[in-house]
Parts: structure tokens; sequence; C-alpha cells
């Protein structure tokens, strides 16, 4: 008949009885992945300097998840990490620093064909002794810089099971509060009847602008939102409106766009609270008329 029809969220167009490819590219896959975070441990007068220059280094990485593969019986490509070093504070001006730690925050994507989950790789890891997994990793170390370098991982906690999507590095429990932000100009909700995960993803590719989306398989009032303009940066680090609650935002997602860079992001701009400006005004003219009241009375 050479009619058009549209078929649900980010959805496939078929015009002429011919079917067209999906605005938004294929409906993106859901798969397991394991989050976790592994500490590793310095000591002694170096172990701040020792520390930051093993969260930067590239050997360091390739033999943290090489050792965590192997721990976990899965490729390293399954892997991705993020290091982070973490200096204790000096206690007084004649103490030396007590210790560093390089935080390990990782994801393992469980390929769907393997036969293993999210939950079996998680009991692997755990099973794992902290003293053979730190022997490793300085095997793995012996040709660099860090083979004589003190270090320990004192425990190998089991990863949490949660759902990811490809294309995006999805974050379970953890959202931005609309409050904090204007409509349209940082988040668009694009939809309010039920959708899944990967829809909601799918929406988010076939907009330019979008660069996170947020799913909410609960809500009625907004089951799929997006960011942009830099808006919930949760990777750049506590956002305005940023919560993290496994209890009440145990249904919310956020899945951050792997396309989107530090560099290509929008350049976020905060917005300004008129009524916070007013409530200090408010408080000063307060205080300036009890002080002129008391200046009466005297």
């Amino acid at each position: 008949t050479g009619a058009t029809t549209t078929t649900g969220t980010g959805a496939t167009t078929t015009t002429g009885g011919n079917t067209t490819t999906p605005q938004g590219g294929p409906l993106p896959v859901q798969v397991q992945e394991a989050k976790g975070s592994v500490d590793v441990g310095f000591t002694g007068a170096s172990a701040c300097p020792n520390a930051q220059a093993f969260a930067l280094s590239a050997d360091v990485m390739t033999a943290f998840i090489r050792t965590l593969a192997n721990a976990a019986g899965v490729p390293e490509s399954s892997i991705k990490n993020i290091m982070s070093a973490i200096c204790s504070r000096r206690l007084g001006t004649q103490r030396k620093l007590a210790g560093a730690t390089v935080k390990n925050d990782y994801t393992i994507t469980i390929d769907p064909n393997s036969g293993k989950t999210a939950d079996s790789v998680g009991d692997l890891i755990a099973s794992k002794p902290p003293a053979a997994f730190t022997s490793e990793l300085k095997t793995k170390l012996a040709n660099t810089s860090f083979a004589n370098v003190t270090m320990e991982v004192t425990d190998l906690p089991k990863p949490v099971a949660t759902t990811g999507l490809t294309g995006y590095t999805c974050l379970k429990a953890e959202a931005c509060w609309f409050g904090k932000y204007l409509a349209d100009t940082h988040f668009k909700i694009n939809d309010k009847t039920a959708v899944t995960l990967a829809q909601c993803g799918q929406s988010c590719n076939a907009d330019t602008h979008c660069e996170a989306f947020e799913h909410n398989a609960q809500s009625t009032k907004s089951t799929c939102s997006f960011w942009k303009n830099g808006a919930c940066n949760i990777p750049g680090g506590n956002p305005p409106g940023y919560v993290k609650d496994t209890t009440l935002h145990a249904d919310v997602t956020t899945c951050e766009r792997d396309s989107v860079t530090k560099e290509t992001r929008g350049a976020f701009n905060p917005v300004t609270s008129k009524s916070g400006r007013r409530s200090i005004v408010g408080v000063l003219l307060a205080l300036m008329w009890a002080f002129f009241m008391s200046a009466m009375t005297v």
C-alpha cells in the first residue's frame, strides 16, 4: 500500500512492505556484568608516590587485568578497569604518610555463549586467596619498575552481578535528581510507558544529543530519559543531585554512552538557584532589622 508504520520505541520502520534499518540502529544487546573493586595497598615512606605512579602505569593495568582474568576464568578483553590512587592524610607535621591504596574498579562483561554467569564468575574471584592474587600480580610486574615495590592485596570481595548493554557502561541504582537540572536543556524525558533497557539504549543511539540515559523499570512518569550537555556526569565524579541507593533505586539504571568521551561530552552549565539567593538576602535583612530595633530601644 506504500504505507509507513513505526512499531515501538526506537523502532523498525516499514515503508511499502520493505523493512529498513531501525532508528538508532539495531537493538543493543543486554549482557550480564560483574562489577567489583580490588584494593592494592602500599606502605612505607614512598607509599603515596608509588601508588600514584602505579595507578598511571600501562604495565600495571595490563598486569592487573591479566591477573584478574586468570582468577575469573574470562578473556582479558572482557574486562574494563579504572585505577585510582588514594593517599592517607598526614596526622601531624612530623608524621609520615601511613600508607596508600590503588583502587581498581572493574567491570567484566560475560560472554553469553561461555556458559558462565556473572554470579559464577564472582564466586571464582572471591575464592581466590588474596596472597595468591598478590603473588601472581607481582610476578607479572617482575620486569617493570614496580618489581621491588612493596604492595599487597588483602581482600577479594565478590563482585555484584548486574545487567549491561553493548555500547554503554551501565550503573545500577545510580542516578541524578531531575530537580537539579533544566528540562530540555539538561535532560529529556523520552518515554513515559514501559520500555526495556535495550529499547531505551536504541532511542539514545538515535538522538545525537544523548550522552547517557536513565532507565526506570517501575516509573509511571519517566521510564527512559536522556542526559545531555554534560549533565549528570557520573563518571566525572559527584554531579549535582547524584544519588546511589540500592534499596530505593533498585529499578533505576543509568547507562553512559561509550562513544562519549571527556573531550566530546558537552560543557555543563549548572542551574543557579534564585530562591537560594533570596533566602540568604532575607536572613541578612532580618538581622539588620533586629539590630536596628535593638538600637532604638537603647
